[in-house]
Order: structure tokens, then sequence, then C-alpha cells
């Protein structure tokens, strides 16, 4: 597969300095019908889909924004990165989720007998 920013030069230099694609194969080491493929495309732009894809940051992103402020009050060696912030939140979330519920007493029943 082609990348696009090479597709651009291809087609840059069919336009401007009209090479053979002789030429442009020895440029860029692509194959003939790869190039030859470019360049019959011609005035369509290759573009691809944004992909959606959520960030582990996500749900940080109103509260990232206060934490580095903090940060930035620091010294420098004191400093965290956002990488380390979310890490340390992160963990700090398990921990209080995984802290162990007490224990209820077993109480004793008196029996008369």
């Amino acid at each position: 597969m082609i990348d696009v920013a090479t597709l651009i030069v291809i087609r840059r230099w069919a336009l401007r300095e009209q090479p053979s694609i002789r030429e442009i194969l020895r440029r860029t080491g692509l194959a003939r019908n790869i190039v030859k493929k470019c360049l019959r495309s011609g005035d369509e732009q290759s573009s691809y889909a944004k992909r959606e894809s959520s960030s582990k940051l996500d749900p940080f992103a109103e509260k990232l924004p206060t934490w580095l402020a903090l940060e930035t009050k620091k010294s420098r060696k004191q400093r965290r990165i956002l990488r380390q912030l979310h890490t340390q939140r992160q963990l700090s979330v398990q921990n209080n989720s995984a802290k162990p519920q007490p224990k209820k007493e077993k109480t004793q029943h008196l029996s008369t007998s």
C-alpha cells in the first residue's frame, strides 16, 4: 500500500517535471503498476476516514488541565507528565475499589438451657 504523501509527490512530479514512468520508478523504488495506478487516478484526493477511537484519558479530560496547572507550580524535578498523572489516578481508583469490606463480627447467641 502506498501512503498519501508518496502519492502526492508522484502526482506533483508528473504535473511539473513530467518524467517518464521509468524515471519515477527509479526515484521511488515502487512497482510500475502502482505508479500507473497513481497517475491514472487523476484528480481524486486520497483520504482516509478519521478513526473514531477513544482514549484512556477521555474520562479525565476535564480534570487534566487542573492537574497540569498544579504541576507547573512545582519545581522541575517534582513535576509529572500526563501519563504519570493518569497512572497514579488509575492506581488510586483501583486501590479504593479493591479495599476489602470490613468483616461483620460474629455474634454469639447465648442460649438459655
